[in-house]
């Protein structure tokens, strides 16, 4: 792992937390699989799928900036 690499995935996951607290846990989990399901039906590719569910797009995207969680508006992944 390249240095400054793990900061980086811990924001990724802070922002999944953020994702969840909205959501209440279940809500986030239940769009994150419904997310999964429909993009691995029409792209047929595991990983596609995973790239495409809304709420790893939100993290991905600002996982470098690390001012992100102290600016990201709630339900920012509606954006996404």
């Amino acid at each position: 792992m390249r240095p400054g690499a793990a900061k980086k995935y811990l924001i990724h996951e802070k922002i999944h937390i953020e994702q969840q607290k909205e959501l209440f846990i279940i809500g986030f989990f239940i769009i994150y699989l419904i997310d999964f399901l429909y993009f691995f039906i029409k792209l047929r590719d595991f990983q596609g799928a995973y790239y495409n569910i809304r709420f790893e797009k939100e993290a991905y995207v600002n996982m470098f900036n690390d001012e992100y969680l102290k600016q990201r508006k709630r339900f920012a992944w509606k954006n996404f």
